[in-house]
């Protein structure tokens, strides 16, 4: 317990120093964490749950599981239903349904308003350094209607954070999405993947609920606005027992 506090402690301190450099344009920060996990429950979702501000702290959940690729399965989508790369439609859509059903800071901090549309800076500059670090968009259409988006992250053996930097993101738009057609189109996203298994972070969770889809684990997706950075050290006082230390941010411009 008081290594794990010791360590939030330094990366608190090292992004509020680094929120100061402008070069660093750094705007969000994020995390997943267990909520059955008692100490990042109590200290990210405590701190998300007592701002009580979507706007600067947000949680949403997803389902967590692997997806198995079968060498030569069958990945023809019905005549009713296309997947295709994504469009900036579908990601105006996206927010909307986001906005609506959480109200959360996923679109903004993952950029997600021009994802798959605009050249990946980032990318460019992993591939130039001989490492890889790639997203791929992909949208899911029945009869010219947009029914989930996903997300593909590729990334090097050596960045593969308990499967998370090196996975899939499933967002169903629509909750009567058949789960066949969405095992199906995991099996032609999957062609981006290097291995066998393919991590899966399913939203919402209802979903896979109500298909009675098999999820190893929930992860809650904990992002932080750094507006509110002053608000976030004050909180992590009361946890470091820094009673008597008030932190000093500043502004970032």
């Amino acid at each position: 317990m008081k290594a794990g506090i010791m360590v939030l402690k330094q990366i608190s301190y090292y992004i509020n120093d680094l929120h100061h450099l402008h070069s660093a344009h750094l705007k969000h920060v994020f995390c997943y964490f267990r909520p059955d996990n008692k100490f990042p429950n109590r200290f990210f979702g405590g701190f998300a749950r007592q701002l009580d501000d979507k706007a600067g702290c947000s949680l949403d959940n997803f389902a967590y599981y692997h997806y198995r690729r079968l060498e030569g399965g069958e990945s023809r989508m019905q005549d009713s239903w296309e997947l295709k790369k994504v469009q900036s439609v579908d990601l105006s859509e996206l927010k909307s349904f986001y906005n609506h059903a959480s109200g959360g800071l996923l679109i903004e901090a993952f950029d997600l308003q021009s994802a798959g549309v605009a050249s990946d800076g980032l990318a460019d500059e992993y591939q130039r350094l001989g490492l890889k670090k790639e997203k791929h968009f992909y949208s899911l259409y029945e009869d010219g209607e947009l029914k989930a988006v996903f997300i593909v992250n590729v990334t090097d053996i050596g960045f593969n954070m308990t499967n998370l930097t090196n996975c899939a993101t499933v967002i169903l738009l629509d909750d009567d999405t058949p789960p066949t057609v969405i095992e199906t189109a995991l099996s032609r996203v999957a062609e981006v993947y290097e291995h066998h298994e393919m991590p899966i972070l399913m939203y919402p969770v209802s979903y896979a609920e109500t298909h009675s889809i098999s999820y190893e684990k929930i992860y809650t997706l904990w992002i932080l606005n750094l507006e509110y950075l002053d608000q976030y050290l004050k909180f992590c006082s009361t946890i470091f027992g820094d009673k008597h230390k008030k932190p000093v941010t500043g502004s970032a411009h």
